[in-house]
């Protein structure tokens, strides 16, 4: 004859105990629901669109402000080496996720005055005299987006677009 061994646990939990497991799970799925909705609300903010034209050096480059809703950030997109035109697809990119930005037209391309200096004219921009007038123009942007704003930005930065990224996020 086989015996068996069976314990027999009980524990009663008291009302407080049912209480604080109740409220530490609301709080849980609280704290779940709003770290996702907030990341939908932020892909998903709303912004406006202007263009503009601003002063480098003595040419007037043109460009694009996407003004993210409540946006305390905002980005100059600056240019690789090549003919590079605004970059607004990326722009609206950040916009959507609560970033203003600012993509010009590179000097002497699109709508930017100036001379372009390039590979395809064979410079390659290695000559630091035309490296000094981009990185001009780029302060220029700068300069240009944090006056546009005012006090309403808090951090200015800047950002290439490197061109694996068109293809990885389907921007173009």
């Amino acid at each position: 004859m086989k015996k068996h061994l069976s314990i027999a646990y009980s524990y009663h939990k008291s009302p407080t105990q049912y209480a604080k497991e109740r409220l530490h799970k609301s709080v849980i799925l609280l704290l779940l629901f709003l770290l996702f909705t907030t990341n939908i609300i932020a892909q998903t903010t709303t912004y406006t669109v202007k263009d503009i034209k601003f002063k480098s050096k003595g040419i007037e480059l043109a460009g694009t402000i996407f003004t993210a809703l409540n946006s305390k950030i905002g980005v100059v997109i600056v240019h690789g080496s090549g003919q590079e035109l605004r970059s607004n697809k990326f722009a609206a990119m950040l916009a959507k996720n609560g970033i203003s930005v600012l993509t010009y037209d590179k000097r002497g391309v699109g709508e930017s005055g100036g001379e372009y200096a390039g590979p395809e004219v064979g410079t390659n921009n290695i000559d630091s005299a035309n490296l000094n007038l981009l990185a001009e123009d780029a302060s220029a942007a700068v300069l240009t987006l944090k006056n546009y704003f005012g006090k309403k930005l808090t951090h200015i930065g800047l950002s290439g677009q490197p061109s694996w990224l068109d293809y990885s996020f389907g921007i173009k």
